[in-house]
């Protein structure tokens, strides 16, 4: 599939995949809507992505200007930038969509409840200049005489990220710019703001985890340009902690008790949800991943941008700007000791495979319920979707 640049990923429980984006003309991939007069698409497949249907509300062509008015408010905003998708674990056909609007409109979370088909705005957030030249803000976050003038005065611009509570639908975390995660015990009807929680700047990314077993425990994975840092509530967002910071990290996995976190040259565990942390897979390993980059900087050439796991298994995509031919992706099953590499040569930030959370493109994995082989499919940076099956 090509011509749309996948900006989400993801898979709900009954198999059917949601990928959302931005069309594109030609080699032009700027998330933008003067750049894309296809705007923007939510794309469904309900076979495994070999083959995939477009809802879209086509924004005009011919240079025309995007109209900021969202006049219909059931289908898809035509100049919607999602950022990730949320699937309801016992409903797959409620489907949820972080993003931002790159026409000034207010859209942050929109909400599906029949497989895609229509939407609705989920969080409510509009300033307007009031009388006396004060902001009038319209919300259905619960305002407080204490957090009033807070919430008046920020400027919300994208929501970065979506988490629903397995064992309470109507539980639902959102994280954003400037307001930290918002949380909502009623599906989204209201939502309570801390200002103590984790944000986010625009150019960043969010990943929020819940744990299963731990009613109230999420951890919130922030990106930033320069470091990234790990946090956790154990209270469903009343306080948080910091449990790591570094200078990179592309993705946190939460499997049992064992909480995973993808450095850039090393995965890292922790059975003590966050305290400490133990080497679980040398990435260092990888062929030309720790090649110096002449810049004098004393920066490694590779970087790992996406690890999946299965069984044994470890999955890593290793995107690399200076040596040919060794980005793609790989399989270890002894923890990095030794990897084969299972492809490379797609298309994406630098000319080869790229699924970096930072690029905005993802992938996921299951397995083939025919061969009970792994399935890969990659959202490639400017170029739409990949799929593989792989013989192991």
């Amino acid at each position: 599939m090509q011509g749309v640049r996948i900006e989400a990923l993801t898979r709900a429980s009954d198999g059917v995949l949601y990928a959302g984006g931005f069309g594109v003309v030609g080699d032009d991939i700027q998330p933008h809507p003067k750049s894309a007069p296809w705007g923007s698409v939510v794309l469904i497949s309900r076979d495994h992505g070999a083959t995939w249907s477009m809802r879209s509300n086509p924004a005009p062509r011919g240079g025309q200007p995007v109209s900021r008015v969202w006049t219909d408010h059931t289908r898809w905003p035509p100049t919607f930038q999602v950022s990730q998708i949320a699937v309801l674990p016992h409903d797959p056909k409620t489907i949820y969509a972080a993003g931002a609007n790159n026409a000034g409109v207010n859209h942050y979370l929109l909400r599906s409840r029949d497989g895609g088909r229509t939407w609705r705005d989920v969080l409510i957030w509009k300033r307007d200049i009031g009388l006396g030249g004060d902001w009038a803000l319209t919300t259905n976050i619960v305002v407080t005489p204490a957090t009033r003038h807070i919430l008046a005065n920020q400027l919300v611009r994208f929501g970065a990220a979506v988490a629903i509570d397995p064992r309470n639908p109507q539980r639902l975390y959102l994280g954003t710019e400037t307001l930290g995660v918002l949380r909502s015990t009623d599906g989204g009807a209201s939502w309570l703001y801390n200002p103590n929680s984790p944000s986010v700047a625009m150019g960043v990314s969010e990943q929020l985890v819940l744990d299963p077993h731990l009613p109230g425990t999420v951890y919130a994975l922030v990106q930033g340009t320069t470091d990234a840092q790990l946090y956790r509530t154990d209270d469903g967002g009343v306080t948080w902690q910091t449990l790591w910071h570094g200078d990179y990290a592309s993705g946190l996995l939460l499997e049992g008790h064992t909480l995973y976190l993808v450095r850039s040259q090393e995965i890292d565990a922790s059975l003590d949800r966050g305290r400490h942390w133990r080497s679980a897979v040398n990435v260092r390993t990888l062929p030309g991943l720790t090649q110096p980059i002449a810049d004098g900087s004393n920066r490694m050439s590779g970087i790992v941008v996406q690890a999946l796991h299965r069984k044994t298994a470890w999955y890593v995509i290793q995107d690399n700007q200076t040596v040919a031919g060794v980005a793609g992706l790989y399989v270890t099953t002894n923890a990095g000791a030794t990897w084969r590499l299972l492809t490379n040569g797609v298309r994406g930030s630098y000319g080869a495979l790229s699924s970096a959370p930072r690029d905005g493109s993802q992938s996921v994995m299951w397995l083939d319920d025919a061969q009970r082989s792994p399935v890969l499919l990659t959202a490639s940076y400017v170029d739409g979707l990949y799929r593989w099956s792989i013989a192991l």
